[in-house]
């Protein structure tokens, strides 16, 4: 019924097979399913710790990275609603989307999403905590808000090394979760007036993936490449829930301008573009 819940599912079952790859300065990293229950983990605990709760939104904002993709998971584990918002999206309208959601959490990839989001502070009321990805630029800003993705994770692995059964409890929370609970709010393209949020079901959102992954045939021996924008419903289907549910891995380019090099490393059995993508092919 929910998304985390497969991704314990494939921990258990194919642990060792590559979940997440990134390309970072040329190089690929990659994290097996077990990697990655370790991450989403540790992250979602450390977030509890600050604070997110049932039913709270958070922002997750930035290019395709696996730490915003496993951000994501780590809200839903704790039954809170992942807000992704468009990495190119102006100030104010990322600051119209934080407010409009009731924000209190964001977790954003650098420093021009936290530049961003501080210009338009008196905007959003309701946000107190911003989680970044990378670190580069921020190293003299005031930390009375801002946190460490990496710090984060430190806090909630801790946590489990002092208590091991918060582990136990989160996994239980995971496996007893509602389909009927909200797994993402995804906000449209505002072409005929203000952005509006559409909130969709765990169950329907798991259905829906479901349906697209036997219909195509993937499994955990397929590959994606995660090019599209994160905010956006089709990448959202067609990476997330979709490598959720049939175990395949998602693969992350290093920048925009290398997504066709990167393309030809990985070589992906799967591949969604709109149409002018393959003409340019």
């Amino acid at each position: 019924d929910t998304f985390p819940k497969y991704l314990l599912a494939h921990a258990e079952r194919i642990g060792g097979r590559p979940a997440m790859r990134h390309k970072d300065y040329g190089i690929w990293q990659t994290w097996s399913w077990a990697d990655q229950l370790r991450e989403v983990r540790t992250f979602a605990l450390g977030l509890q710790d600050l604070g997110l709760a049932h039913g709270e939104r958070i922002a997750i904002v930035g290019s395709n990275r696996p730490r915003l993709y496993w951000a994501i998971a780590a809200a839903q584990s704790l039954g809170a609603i992942p807000v992704p918002v468009y990495a190119d999206a102006v100030a104010d309208e990322l600051a119209y989307v934080l407010n409009n959601a009731s924000v209190r959490f964001a977790v954003v990839q650098d420093q021009e999403q936290v530049d961003k989001i501080q210009s338009f502070a008196k905007d959003i009321p309701h946000l107190e905590h911003i989680i970044f990805d990378e670190p580069r630029g921020l190293r003299d800003y005031s930390r009375d808000r801002l946190h460490d993705f990496v710090d984060v994770q430190s806090k909630g692995a801790a946590l489990l090394a002092a208590d091991p059964a918060l582990g136990e409890r989160w996994e239980k929370a995971v496996r007893s979760a509602s389909g009927d609970d909200v797994s993402v709010m995804l906000y449209t393209s505002g072409t005929t007036g203000r952005s509006k949020g559409v909130m969709i079901k765990a169950s329907h959102a798991v259905a829906a993936a479901h349906d697209t992954v036997v219909f195509d045939q993937l499994t955990e021996h397929d590959s994606v490449l995660a090019y599209l924008p994160l905010a956006w419903v089709g990448d959202h289907y067609l990476n997330y829930a979709q490598g959720c549910v049939s175990g395949f891995c998602v693969n992350c380019p290093e920048a925009a301008g290398t997504v066709t090099a990167d393309m030809r490393e990985i070589g992906p059995t799967y591949y969604f573009a709109p149409p002018r993508v393959y003409e340019n092919l």
